[in-house]
């Protein structure tokens, strides 16, 4: 049901009102873009990558949610849970340094 979210997000920041907008940019049809907003598919990885770049979104997040949201079971769900944390976390380490950095002074400019 991800994909459902990077159809809103898709939208808000192409100031869409209709889901066959969405279909005509990713050259999808509209009842396929109607079976990903329902929930009885995802999209591919490649569509995701799109729209994530589309919408100032962080690829690498964005496509372990998709896998995510495309997991069978409750165990492989968990293993994504854990691998989206890890991205987030390391994340969240990596601009607290560039952070330190900055306000310390400790930055080159060439």
């Amino acid at each position: 049901m991800y994909s459902k979210t990077l159809i809103n997000e898709l939208m808000k920041a192409k100031k869409y009102n209709l889901q066959k907008q969405v279909a005509a940019e990713l050259g999808l049809s509209r009842p396929y873009i109607s079976e990903i907003y329902s929930g009885q598919r995802e999209f591919t990885d490649e569509t995701a990558t799109y729209i994530a770049k589309e919408v100032g979104l962080d690829p690498s997040e964005v496509l372990l949610e998709l896998a995510r949201a495309r997991a069978k079971s409750d165990t492989t769900k968990a293993v994504w849970d854990k691998l989206l944390k890890e991205h987030r976390n390391s994340l969240h380490a990596a601009s607290v340094l560039g952070f330190m950095f900055l306000s310390n002074g400790l930055y080159y400019c060439a």
